[in-house]
This record gives structure tokens, C-alpha cells and sequence, in this order.
């Protein structure tokens, strides 16, 4: 039997959020580290630079 997530409503907060920002093509500054959060740049590409990518 599954067990229930026990984070669901933060998850689904948390899906809400990010689907809202990939909407308009940037990622949401929570996935980012401090530094490049503080640039305010949260395209894909800084995304992976953060990333080490």
C-alpha cells in the first residue's frame, strides 16, 4: 500500500509556482543559489551556471 505524501499541499505549492514561472520562460529564485539569485536573472541559461552545467 502507497503511504500518502506527507508534504502534498507544499509540493503542490511549490508545482503551482514554478509552472507559473516557466510560463513566462525564468525559473523562480527559490532553485537558484544566494549568489546567483542576487543577479535577478532566472533564465534557463544562469540556471545552469548556477548548476555547474
Amino acid at each position: 500500500m502507497k503511504k500518502a505524501c506527507p508534504n502534498i499541499a507544499e509540493n503542490r505549492r511549490c508545482c503551482e509556482c514554478i509552472a507559473h514561472h516557466r510560463a513566462s520562460g525564468k525559473f523562480p529564485a527559490c532553485v537558484f543559489t544566494a549568489k546567483a539569485e542576487a543577479t535577478f536573472d532566472r533564465s534557463f541559461a544562469v540556471l545552469l551556471k548556477d548548476r555547474g552545467a
